[in-house]
């Protein structure tokens, strides 16, 4: 038997020697350069809202609510909806309107989607990137970093930003947003899809 399992070894090996015998390593004059370009995805405009939050600051728009099933993966948690519950998809923009740099991630952090009683439903991450998987091109990377960063004054962004998961029943709910960064004091705006 280890007569056997050293001849595999070794015609293996000499298998592989020949077949790299030919093989040189490319220099770099020889090297062809290679060069992946990234398309730049258009910035969603601006455009009309089922909904929308004004403050000092900034305005938020819900420019779409929608439903979606994601395929998702049997492996991943949170891909599909738990059963009696869809995702729901917000498509939001928000422009600095002040003169100040605007921390936009720290309004987003405080973002709440609320049913009617204003119990917090759930938003969870892994339904955002499924879409986002299956939906190349109706989403962008950068956009919605843009969107968790700092504003300078006029400065607009819009993307799909989250998924909230809600009972199959439900058609509206109210999203939530502080005036002021870090604040209680808060305003919201009912959305039906």
């Amino acid at each position: 038997m280890r007569k056997i399992a050293f001849a595999l070894l070794t015609s293996g090996i000499v298998i592989s020697l020949a077949s790299c015998s030919d093989n040189k390593a490319a220099t770099p004059s020889q090297a062809k350069p290679t060069s992946v370009s990234k398309e730049k995805k258009a910035v969603k405009e601006d455009g009309p809202a089922i909904g929308s939050i004004e403050t000092e600051n900034y305005v938020m728009k819900a420019h779409r609510a929608f439903v979606y099933s994601p395929e998702g993966s049997g492996l991943l948690a949170g891909m599909k909806p738990r059963e009696g519950h869809k995702f729901v998809f917000l498509d939001l923009s928000l422009r600095n309107k002040s003169n100040q740099k605007l921390d936009a991630g720290a309004l987003f952090v405080s973002l709440k989607v609320l049913d009617e009683e204003g119990v917090e439903y759930r938003k969870p991450a892994a339904a955002l990137a499924a879409y986002t998987t299956e939906h190349p091109n109706d989403s962008n990377n950068d956009e919605y970093n843009a969107l968790w960063g700092t504003f300078t004054p006029e400065e607009f962004h819009r993307e799909i930003f989250c998924a909230v998961e809600v009972p199959t029943a439900v058609n509206k709910f109210a999203i939530s947003m502080p005036l002021v960064a870090r604040m209680k004091e808060r305003k919201q705006i009912e959305v039906s899809f």
